[in-house]
């Protein structure tokens, strides 16, 4: 692994740059599904979903930067155990071989897994149970994800007895990759239908931290079940939130 090197810091439209002027013991990855790839010659095939995308690389910058020992997965499978879910598939491409050598050892990287770690308040336990079982604290650790969740992590966090040091995605990749135009990505994102779900939810964190009222009712069979989260190319050329149940998916593409 090379030196740590702090990245510049001219780029004043980061508002956190403070976040990776040091280094962390633990990433944590928050994980945003995986869909099916529905053309092309790899149809049919699990892939990452953007939002999964978009964290795993800058993952990848965080690693390759000297920053970060070592990172935690979660499942978050998507469409069941039949298919690879988002933990496999990033501990996959942080692990693989190649001719310039691996991202990660694989010693290195933590994947939880099973049904339950698709949940937010259950991934941010988990964490706190790692950080107190390594003499770690929440300073210790990088949590790393889409702005819009950042709030409601936050949240758990504190309930979970941690305070917890979020980077957004999109600053993080634009330290790396100063041409990175965060603003016009946001644009043609569709966040105002995420954010009308986060919404509801953050509520749901003030007044519940732990999760434990989402628990329940996710355990229902008519309202639980993996979901996935991507984006949809409309017919006017927008992209819309495809955020659904895996079965739905699966069925659309004649494999339930």
């Amino acid at each position: 692994m090379s030196e740590y090197v702090a990245p510049v810091s001219e780029d004043v439209s980061n508002p956190k740059p403070e976040i990776l002027d040091r280094h962390y013991k633990v990433l944590v990855v928050d994980p945003y599904s995986v869909n099916i790839q529905d053309f092309g010659p790899n149809a049919g095939r699990v892939r990452l979903s953007f939002y999964s995308s978009m964290v795993i690389h800058t993952v990848r910058e965080l690693i390759e930067n000297g920053q970060v020992d070592s990172v935690i997965l979660f499942d978050d499978a998507s469409f069941g155990t039949d298919y690879f879910s988002t933990g496999d598939l990033s501990y996959d491409y942080l692990t693989q071989d190649r001719k310039e050598g691996r991202i990660i050892n694989p010693g290195k990287v933590k994947v939880y897994k099973g049904d339950d770690f698709a949940r937010t308040p259950t991934q941010v336990k988990a964490v706190a149970t790692y950080l107190k079982a390594h003499g770690l604290t929440g300073d210790d650790a990088l949590y790393l994800g889409w702005e819009y969740h950042r709030d409601r992590v936050e949240t758990h966090a504190r309930a979970f007895g941690f305070e917890v040091n979020y980077g957004s995605v999109t600053e993080i990749h634009k330290r790396f990759e100063p041409k990175f135009d965060a603003d016009k990505l946001m644009r043609m994102l569709p966040f105002e239908e995420i954010e009308a779900m986060e919404s509801r939810r953050r509520k749901m964190a003030k007044r519940d931290g732990k999760g434990v009222i989402p628990g329940i009712i996710q355990s229902l069979p008519i309202v639980g079940g993996p979901r996935m989260l991507d984006n949809k190319r409309m017919p006017d050329g927008r992209l819309a939130f495809d955020y659904r149940k895996g079965t739905a998916r699966l069925k659309e593409l004649g494999l339930k």
